[in-house]
């Protein structure tokens, strides 16, 4: 059984309780919208680098914007998975372009035409024996 987990995370807003959740509930795979860095976090964090650590979790960020001046000031996918899976392979699916951008703005044209894509992974899961298994 994988135990799995979505949410859009809204440029990292109330990082620490999602953490928190994450770590008592204890999923396989946990998938994030809206992760960001730099400028266009809540806290000006780098929302991928800080649930990986947090988390004690394999990662794939999947970029769908930046800064162009500043790619530390991104906009974009992320999804962490234990260890114990074998991660077959990963690809990242655009449903629209990649664009960097030079200021943010919030609605309108710009949210319209915000870059979008979406990840997709495979998993092998490692064999587990039960010591009553023949």
């Amino acid at each position: 059984k994988l135990k799995i987990f979505q949410l859009n995370i809204q440029n990292g807003r109330m990082l620490r309780e999602i953490i928190e959740y994450c770590r008592i509930q204890d999923f396989d795979i946990v998938h994030f919208q809206e992760v960001s860095g730099g400028e266009l976090s809540k806290d000006k964090s780098d929302n991928f680098s800080v649930f990986k650590d947090a988390l004690s979790m394999e990662g794939i960020l999947a970029v769908g914007t930046h800064k162009a001046k500043d790619p530390s000031s991104y906009y974009g996918n992320a999804t962490f998975y234990k260890s114990s899976l074998d991660l077959v392979s990963d690809d990242v699916i655009w449903l629209k372009p990649f664009s960097r951008f030079d200021r943010w703005e919030v609605g309108g044209d710009f949210s319209r035409n915000l870059p979008r894509n979406a990840i997709a992974l495979q998993f092998k899961l490692k064999e587990k024996y039960s010591p009553l298994s023949p």
